[in-house]
This record gives C-alpha cells, structure tokens and sequence, in this order.
C-alpha cells in the first residue's frame, strides 16, 4: 500500500480522516438538527423574521493559506474549516460553544493548555490554530514530557515534532499551530506565513471563499466548506454559522450557487422540509443575494439544551505509539491531557484498511468496519485499568503491514464514536 496513493497528494488515511471525519462530525446535529420533545405543532415549517445577532468580522481568514500551487496537493490545505471561540457565546446562559467542540478538542493534542482556555480555534482534524496568550514555558514543559522533540524554530515560533505518529506543533506568543496532515512540517510553516502575512491568504484569490467568510462573518461556531443538506447538485460550496443570545440558538445556512443556476426563494423553502433543524426551528427566514441563499433558523435555548448529549465529552490527549516489528506488537500511551474512562476505549486490529465513516445520530464520527476486517484487539485499555491517565499504556499484537491499528473513543451511550489513533502497520504517513 502506497503512502501516497491519491493524485492530489494526500494519503488515503488522511483525506479520510481529514475530509470524511470532519464531514460526518457535527454534521447530523449541525445542520440537520434532531428530533425531541417539543417540536411545533405538526411538520410545517414556521417562516418568520429571525433577528441573528450580528456577525464580527471574518478574523479567522488572516491564517488560512492560498491554494499551493507549486506541490502535488491540488487543494487547499483547509477543504472544510471550523472556527470557534470555545467559552465565548455571547449569551450569559450559555457557558460554552458546543457545536464542533468534541472533533475539534479530540483532533488536538495537549500542550498544558485545556481546550476551554483558547480563545480561538480555527482547522480541522489534520491542522489547527488556537490562539491565546500563550505561556511558552508551560507549554515547553508539557511537550517534552509528551514524546515531542525540539527541532528549532521558525520566524519566533518554537517548534517541536515527534515521528511515532508524526505531527509537528509551532509555538508562538499568540497562537499555538498544530498539524497532524501528511505535510505536516510545511503546513505549519505555510500557516505561519500567512498568518504574518507574508503570504496573502486565500480570500485574496479565491471569490468563492471570500464572498462567503464575508457572508458568515465570526460567531461562537463557523464551518465552512460543508455540504449542506439540501438535494441540490447546483451549489458549488456552503457553509453554516451559529450564535447565541440570552433566550435562543441561531442556526445560519449558507448556499452559493453558480450565477446561471440559481434557484427561486420559493423552491429553497420546499427543500427545507427535509432539513430537520427548519422543522424543529420556532422561526426561519430565508434570503436570496444574487447567487448566495442564506437561511436563518431560530430555537429557544430550552429546546437547545433538550438536544445536547452530556454524554458525548470527547477528551483532549496526546497519545504516543511504539511498534516492535520483531515482537509483532504496538504499544499505545497516554502522554498528556485529559482522564479517559477505560470502557469508553476501544482498540481495533483493521485487516482491510476500507472502513467508512459515516453521519453519527448526534454529530460526532461513526466508524463503520463493515467494509472488512476489523476487530476488536483481545487486550484493551479496561483490562488493566479503570480510568486512563498520563503514563498509562496498552500492548497489542499485531500483524503484518496490511494491518492498521485505531484507538477509538465511544460516548458512554454508545450513539457516536471518534478516531483518536489511526496507525498503518508499514509506517506513519509522511
């Protein structure tokens, strides 16, 4: 198996986990919302004014990176995109923004920071930014004790790195930058830049994403590049936004659509009936802007807090690996970060290297091993402990190269799961 297998560039494992993970995360309960008690009466969707509180600038786009035009990648290093400010809602009765919080707290290592305490964070599974002010000696400190190396710096960033599961993270004053994609060092580096622009950002070249960061603007929670879950084969790109006040949640679709196929407000709201978060909405608007549609939707905080799950605490962890071929064993370790109950890990031996990753009930990854082989590994993490913690570790055996080893994390109802550890058998993606 190639590491490289992918005519733009990336490995399989990571447009998988990079694409399909951050698709399916947050995306049932995101945008198609869910069913509980107190609907509105009967399935009728109630169109109204919905009065959002307004957007701040689109500060975010200061750190994302052009297209890469000079490498094999042919895509831009971020496809989708989240934006959030974990504790800060806007509403005094709402102590933390928790769309998107379990994938992207889960798709982070620790570095002596918890996710509650950036101010912002910005990426997807495979390269992150959070910004906040940072304590480099805290964070230094952390990281080596973690596994990670120190390997120099870059324009008054530190930068560390480690090989068993190859990242690299960039830690400046401000902002810490983390990347896990297979190109990892460059990523970092190409984030940077633009992030002091040296490099202009993509809204300079693309239109697309210009027009709709500028659309979306920021909120407590911004995903852009989403498919949105409407029948439509026109819209060439969308993206949602979500904001609190006092007494309610606001939901913001947003859908361009190319100039010459650009559908009518009234066939929008006849789509709208198959999106379950306008059904259960208390009011929806929907506009049109030439070729971009923006759909508002509004829930009283009563009915939003009836639709959270307390179960789905997903943890921040750094995990460390060591494979002994000669032994046919892998070892995991829990490095840093969060306790992790030992019945909410499981450890699985993947012979066929094709599961999919399909929509979670709740938001969150699902890992479907239908596809193959894929079973549980006969020693797992609750065998030997009750509650996981740094300097814990599980030794499994294993196979040849065709083999994978994933660690997974279920919430404790068993509705959603995640990847935390996503290991190939013939080596890291590099």
């Amino acid at each position: 198996m190639t590491r490289q297998d992918d005519t733009d560039g990336h490995s399989r494992r990571e447009l998988l986990a990079a694409g399909g993970a951050a698709l399916a995360t947050a995306a049932s309960a995101t945008l198609a919302g869910c069913t509980a008690t107190m609907p509105p009466l009967g399935q009728e969707i109630r169109y109204g004014r919905v009065d959002v509180p307004p957007a701040g600038d689109p500060v975010y786009r200061r750190w994302v990176p052009p297209f890469d035009t000079e490498s094999d990648r042919g895509s831009p290093l971020w496809e989708d995109l989240m934006y959030t400010t974990p504790r800060q809602t806007g509403s005094g009765a709402v102590d933390r923004v928790h769309i998107g919080r379990g994938f992207l707290k889960s798709s982070m290592d620790y570095f002596g920071i918890g996710y509650d305490n950036y101010d912002r964070v910005l990426g997807n599974f495979a390269s992150i930014v959070a910004e906040v002010d940072v304590d480099r000696g805290t964070v230094e400190e952390t990281l080596l004790d973690s596994g990670y190396e120190a390997q120099g710096s870059y324009d008054g960033y530190d930068l560390y790195g480690r090989s068993d599961l190859p990242r690299t993270v960039a830690v400046g004053d401000e902002a810490i930058v983390f990347s896990r994609s297979s190109h990892h060092e460059s990523d970092v580096r190409r984030i940077i830049d633009t992030g002091a622009d040296r490099t202009e950002p993509r809204h300079t070249h693309d239109e697309q994403f210009a027009e709709l960061t500028a659309a979306a603007g920021s909120q407590p929670f911004v995903w852009l590049g989403v498919p949105m879950p409407y029948d439509w084969d026109a819209p060439e790109t969308g993206g949602m936004s979500m904001t609190y006040d006092d007494s309610a949640a606001y939901f913001v679709h947003y859908l361009l659509f190319p100039e010459d196929d650009v559908p009518t407000i009234r066939s929008i709201r006849e789509q709208m009936t198959e999106v379950q978060r306008a059904v259960d909405a208390y009011s929806v608007d929907v506009s049109l802007d030439e070729n971009l549609a923006t759909i508002e939707m509004h829930q009283p905080l009563e009915r939003y807090f009836q639709d959270l799950d307390s179960n789905q605490l997903t943890p921040q962890v750094t995990w460390g690996l060591d494979h002994d071929r000669d032994a046919g064993t892998v070892t995991l370790r829990h490095e840093a970060g969060d306790a992790v109950d030992a019945e909410l890990l499981t450890v699985f031996v993947d012979e066929s290297n094709g599961a999919e990753v399909v929509d979670g009930s709740n938001g969150t990854e699902v890992v479907d091993g239908t596809n193959g082989a894929e079973d549980e590994a006969p020693a797992q993490f609750a065998d030997e402990y009750g509650t996981v913690t740094p300097g814990d570790s599980l030794t499994v055996d294993v196979g040849g190269p065709d083999e994978s080893v994933r660690l997974v994390f279920e919430s404790a109802d068993g509705s959603s799961s995640m990847w935390l550890v996503d290991y190939d058998l013939d080596g890291p993606d590099e």
